[in-house]
């Protein structure tokens, strides 16, 4: 042996760190094996996981493509004929594109809204100190445990004096303010894990307050910011009890109560006709949830590790 090489039979001098390599490759086989038996159970119980939650929407969309005497006929399979009339039938005759509309206005002011009052609130809460801070902070918190029942009544005696019953406004407020108690929650809780030496950096720098808020502190939020948007504009978007309690016209329902109403006006339910309305009512879900999920999914762990 000489230096870190060894001498082999065929007189060839082999580096020791080449030899270990090729002794240790049957151990990392076995290793890789094990793993693979292992985490065999494990993939194949998410892949089932995943079906189950997947399938139905895959069921729905399919059979919104398929006529009313063939959905029963073939309910499970692919359609024969892929029939787009049951898109336009729900858009006009339904009235869907009507209802779309109206929650697209009254779910993106809710979620403008919470986001305008929200964050400088909890950024207050988070790198200020002020005298009744904590008690407002409190407030937000055991807002959260409060039923919406309790409050449906109240709210509709309080919107009709005010005259915003049937109303966009009549909505967009009390989903702005159902919102608000977990946005500012959530927001203050991921502001206050920012490093403190941001805003003394900052601070040197000549910033305000209201400068480190906007330039520093509400770019570093963007997966708060994502969490909020993307919850609010799911419990807005699919609230219903509130869009039937609150509206009389079809000028401003929204989704829910719509999908109601089309549901009932065909007398006998029309399936095909009713998943293709529901298609059109999930497909701005899955388009927001796309858009943000790296985002989304990042404020979630962050909210976690916190």
């Amino acid at each position: 042996m000489k230096g870190d090489e060894l001498m082999v039979d065929t007189g060839v001098a082999v580096p020791a760190a080449g030899l270990a390599t090729a002794a240790n490759e049957p151990a990392r086989k076995t290793r890789r094996k094990r793993r693979f038996i292992f985490g065999m159970p494990r993939a194949v119980a998410l892949i089932l996981l995943c079906a189950l939650f997947v399938y139905p929407l895959v069921w729905m969309v399919l059979g919104a493509f398929k006529t009313q005497s063939t959905f029963f006929a073939n309910l499970w399979g692919l359609p024969s004929n892929w029939d787009f009339q049951n898109f336009f039938d729900a858009w006009s005759v339904g009235n869907i594109g009507r209802y779309l509309l109206n929650s697209v206005i009254v779910t993106g002011f809710s979620v403008l809204l919470v986001l305008v009052l929200s964050l400088p609130l909890s950024f207050a809460l988070a790198r200020t100190r002020f005298i009744g801070g904590k008690v407002i902070f409190g407030l937000f918190i055991i807002t959260l445990f409060m039923p919406l029942q309790l409050l449906i009544i109240p709210m509709y005696e309080l919107e009709a004096n005010l005259g915003i019953i049937n109303t966009y406004w009549g909505l967009i407020l009390p989903y702005a303010a159902g919102a608000l108690p977990f946005s500012v929650v959530f927001a203050t809780s991921f502001f206050q894990g920012l490093p403190a030496e941001l805003d003394e950096a900052a601070r040197l720098d000549g910033c305000n307050l209201g400068q480190i808020f906007v330039w520093i502190c509400l770019p570093l939020s963007r997966p708060a910011i994502a969490t909020i948007v993307i919850l609010t504009f799911l419990n807005t978007w699919n609230e219903f009890i509130l869009a039937l309690t609150l509206t009389q016209s079809d000028s401003v329902r929204t989704i829910p109560v719509g999908l109601l109403n089309f549901s009932q006006q065909m007398g006998q339910t029309n399936y095909p006709q009713l998943f293709a309305a529901l298609t059109m009512a999930t497909t701005p879900i899955f388009v927001v949830f796309l858009l943000t999920q790296k985002q989304f999914i990042s404020g979630l762990v962050e909210g976690a590790v916190k």
